[in-house]
């Protein structure tokens, strides 16, 4: 690997914050923190604008600035940086490349908390999480990871069973994730169940509104689970 200079790369994170308040931010573009792992990775792509590096490269001088060893193919999160965070940088293969500063990532969707999830959007989330069930990993158009007898076929889950299903409430997942969970738990973006109850969240409220919150607060006691069902989401890394 070449000489990195340290200062110079933290000299053009100044820039790189100024370029973005500038031109991104009123876009709704999400600058990862400040000596993150994600941020100095965008860092590395800002000091290379235009130009196509692959996802080792980049990693090798993400460990090397931060003096620490990365587990995972894409510890940073780099393929996330374009379609969640809004920067314009496209894919090649196993390379990535920032081509502007100035304009967003096309199709970029700035508030997705009221988005609703058109045909559109459903590919393009898929896309987000290639093509795989958050839950278990089975790929859309293969043989399911449960069931080997059946190409898995993505279906719309709820993060969040409470809310409606629009494009920030909306995770893809295998056929037998989406019925083993059903409305009984919440996830957060990398599949992992934050929260559990085994007679279903819904259920929970429709017993609040017939016998009041004493009730419904016991009913959630009773129901909570000795074995929840976890999925394979620690394969996924952390943003």
């Amino acid at each position: 690997m070449e000489t990195i200079d340290r200062a110079m790369y933290l000299q053009k994170d100044e820039e790189l914050q100024e370029e973005w308040a500038k031109h991104l931010k009123p876009y709704g573009v999400k600058l990862p923190k400040k000596n993150s792992q994600s941020r100095i990775a965008l860092l590395v792509l800002f000091v290379n604008i235009n130009k196509a590096m692959d996802i080792d490269e980049i990693k090798k001088i993400v460990e090397y600035l931060i003096g620490t060893t990365l587990e995972g193919g894409d510890p940073c999160q780099v393929r996330h940086f374009s379609t969640q965070r809004g920067f314009n940088i496209i894919k090649e293969g196993k390379k990535f490349k920032l081509v502007s500063m100035e304009d967003p990532f096309p199709g970029f969707i700035k508030d997705k908390r009221s988005t609703k999830l058109t045909d559109e959007l459903w590919e393009k989330l898929k896309e987000e999480y290639d093509n795989m069930c958050l839950n278990c990993g089975s790929k859309h158009g293969e043989p399911m990871r449960w069931d080997k007898t059946k190409n898995t076929v993505l279906q719309q889950g709820h993060m969040d069973p409470r809310k409606p299903l629009a494009y920030d409430n909306c995770i893809p997942q295998c056929s037998f994730c989406n019925q083993q969970y059903k409305s009984k738990a919440i996830f957060n973006k990398r599949g992992f169940v934050i929260d559990y109850c085994k007679t279903g969240f819904y259920r929970n409220e429709r017993i609040m509104d017939s016998v009041g919150e004493g009730a419904a607060v016991l009913a959630a006691m009773r129901a909570t689970a000795d074995n929840i069902p976890l999925g394979a989401a620690g394969t996924w890394q952390a943003v």
